[in-house]
């Protein structure tokens, strides 16, 4: 089957790659940051398309990842698209698209046209976007497909790296890597709560999955309800450490004073506000509980820490292969009841 993959998101495009590589499909990816913006335009429908068209109806079958607004041209446009569309929703269904004209009406009408039942397909990317949907109305059907967890070895477009070495005072096995993001050191200054206790610690932005394995293990506070990372450290047996769901609850309405007086949240939110405890069994950083070490506080985690021996670490490697293996056949599965709803022939 020829495949284009589609999004601005190139771990989206790295992790779709990889579960249609053990499909053996013919694969083509497509980044959309430099063609389709996030605030598409109505305007922009008929031009876009027109300059693309050619190419796009080459293939069986078009996946989006990312933003909805990356299939707006393809959705306007089904009439004359010829493969089928699966839409992966990962950003919230209607994000960036409220300068649309009627954008949640124009939705529904093609989920629920009959003549686009085999056509397109709307997948949610976690259990929360089936919930946000239906929060205004729109009832997605299919099943979550989750990100595989296993990229193939994509280019990775040029950017900033974020990188903090100064607390990285041991050899990569015995250092705990800490994520960019904003719970981890923004609201949760790790870097100085390890160095004040021994521990060696780096921040960093990673680009490839491999050079995290190195390190001892991963320590992250949940900022969403998923993440491709989140899966990628299982595939890849990282042990990571996060907060019991106790504690996660906890620390969601906090901030932190910082030194210049300003206040930094912590952040987990749903429709931008503190999420209450009944959608923390919803963040896939919890789906696992095998694969990752809980910690009930700052003190208990630096305990762990301390304690967490390479012989520690080999056991819990053990125990992640076994979620890992069972993920990527659910995953398989899915996708593959996914695609026989949209081909007769499958």
């Amino acid at each position: 089957m020829k495949v284009l993959c589609m999004s601005s998101h190139t771990g989206c495009i790295a992790n779709l790659e990889g579960l249609l590589e053990t499909r053996g499909d013919d694969v083509t990816s497509f980044y959309t940051y430099k063609v389709i913006p996030f605030t598409i335009q109505e305007g922009m429908v008929d031009s876009i398309w027109n300059e693309y068209k050619d190419e796009w109806n080459k293939y069986d079958l078009i996946i989006t990842g990312d933003s909805m607004c990356l299939a707006y041209v393809l959705l306007k446009k089904l009439d004359e698209l010829k493969p089928k569309l699966m839409i992966w929703i990962m950003n919230r269904f209607d994000n960036a698209t409220g300068h649309l004209p009627n954008y949640i009406d124009f939705i529904r009408e093609r989920m629920n046209n009959q003549k686009y039942t085999k056509k397109v397909k709307f997948v949610p990317y976690t259990e929360y976007e089936r919930i946000y949907a239906a929060s205004v109305g729109v009832y997605l059907k299919e099943p979550v497909l989750l990100p595989y967890g296993v990229k193939r070895n994509t280019p990775v477009l040029p950017h900033y790296i974020d990188v903090d070495t100064s607390g990285m005072t041991g050899p990569p096995e015995e250092t705990v890597y800490i994520m960019h993001y904003g719970n981890d050191h923004l609201f949760m200054p790790f870097t100085d709560i390890f160095k004040q206790a021994g521990i060696s610690v780096l921040r960093k932005q990673f680009d490839n999955i491999d050079e995290v394995k190195k390190y001892k293990c991963v320590v992250h506070l949940p900022d969403a309800f998923s993440k491709f990372c989140a899966f990628e450290f299982v595939a890849a047996g990282i042990p990571v450490f996060i907060p019991t769901e106790e504690l996660f609850q906890g620390l969601n309405p906090c901030a932190r004073q910082l030194e210049n007086g300003t206040f930094e949240k912590y952040c987990f939110t749903v429709n931008g506000n503190v999420a209450p405890k009944q959608f923390v069994p919803y963040c896939e950083w919890y789906r696992y509980p095998n694969s990752r070490i809980y910690f009930s506080s700052i003190e208990d985690l630096v305990s762990k820490l301390k304690l967490f021996s390479k012989e520690t670490r080999r056991q819990k490697i053990l125990q992640i292969q076994k979620d890992a293996e069972y993920h990527k056949n659910l995953v398989k599965l899915t996708y593959n009841k996914i695609l026989s709803d949209m081909f007769d022939e499958l």
